[in-house]
């Protein structure tokens, strides 16, 4: 019994003994469980500011983006701002070589056919001619000079005589040299006030109109300043002095070479007045146009038998003015 009573003591205390032991492990694996736990959370925590971080840095970095476009944005904003102010800067300090350009005036009736005979590039040897024949037709006329860079004596007695006997006395040009008065706005204020002292000197009078050299519309003078148009400028400083500017309707074929002979011209100019009630006649009266007035008694004679009476251009007359060529189209 003792031996029963020993061994089932020492059984008792080898179970209680393995009882304790599996507890022991137990609780170890619990442990080890919570400290693994523990860790997996540090891990996923760690995980998590690493994230975190991350997109803080790829804001950062996208705000710090976003910044960099609005300075470049506002650069190049700033750039284009100034080149504009450059470009209004340009074209501010770039002369501006537009003018206004004026409008044709077309004849107005008034109430009777009316013509106007005008000559060209005179006085010569047979202006005296063609007074004699205006004389006595009892027709006043228009003359607008063009010394041809000669002021002589006999010139200005010419001139007088045109005056004295009630013709109007008008600007034409002192050199009539297209290349000379077209190459600038000075060459031709130059010319212009040289021809207008002569013509005071041998009248004693202000001369009031004034015609172009090629007319108003001309197109030499773009040829002689490249396709630059000059005549805009000239026309609006010659009416801003108080000058009329007068054209023509009818006539100026004698300026051609051949010039034409006295029946062509006579029958070339009743046919354009024909069609006409205000008629400004373009003739010349320079040495090589004798066929010119040749041809004026015919024409007077004609006109008058369509109704015509005869004026010189007097007062205020604007009666055909071109308009000037600004774009020269070659033919």
């Amino acid at each position: 019994m003792k031996n029963l009573n020993s061994r089932t003591i020492i059984a008792k205390g080898m179970l209680s003994l393995i009882l304790i032991c599996v507890l022991a492990a137990e609780i170890s694996c619990v442990g080890i469980n919570t400290a693994a736990k523990g860790s997996t959370s540090e891990q996923v925590k760690t995980n998590n500011d690493v994230k975190a971080v991350s997109l803080n840095k790829s804001e950062t970095k996208v705000i710090e983006t976003n910044k960099d476009t609005e300075k470049k944005s506002e650069a190049d904003q700033n750039k284009k701002t100034d080149s504009k102010d450059d470009k209004k800067k340009d074209t501010k300090d770039k002369p501006n070589n537009d003018t206004p350009v004026q409008k044709a005036i077309k004849p107005k009736y008034k109430g009777k056919k009316t013509a106007y005979l005008t000559f060209d590039d005179g006085p010569s040897n047979i202006t005296p001619r063609l007074l004699d024949i205006l004389k006595q037709k009892n027709v006043k006329a228009t003359f607008f000079i063009a010394a041809l860079s000669k002021d002589t004596h006999q010139k200005r007695e010419w001139i007088k005589r045109e005056s004295d006997e009630g013709h109007t006395v008008g600007i034409h040009s002192w050199t009539h040299d297209y290349n000379y008065i077209y190459s600038s706005v000075a060459n031709y204020e130059n010319d212009f006030e040289k021809i207008r002292k002569m013509i005071i000197s041998a009248t004693g009078k202000e001369p009031k109109f004034v015609r172009f050299p090629g007319g108003t519309d001309n197109t030499v003078s773009l040829k002689v300043n490249n396709g630059v148009p000059i005549m805009p400028t000239l026309l609006q400083n010659v009416l801003d002095n108080g000058y009329i500017v007068v054209d023509w309707n009818a006539g100026g074929m004698d300026a051609r070479k051949p010039i034409p002979s006295k029946d062509t011209l006579v029958k070339q100019i009743t046919q354009q007045c024909s069609k006409l009630k205000t008629a400004v006649i373009l003739l010349h009266d320079s040495a090589p146009h004798k066929s010119s007035v040749e041809a004026v008694p015919e024409i007077i004679d004609n006109l008058r038998a369509m109704g015509f009476t005869f004026e010189p251009l007097k007062n205020d007359d604007e009666i055909v003015r071109h308009k000037p060529t600004v774009k020269y189209i070659a033919k």
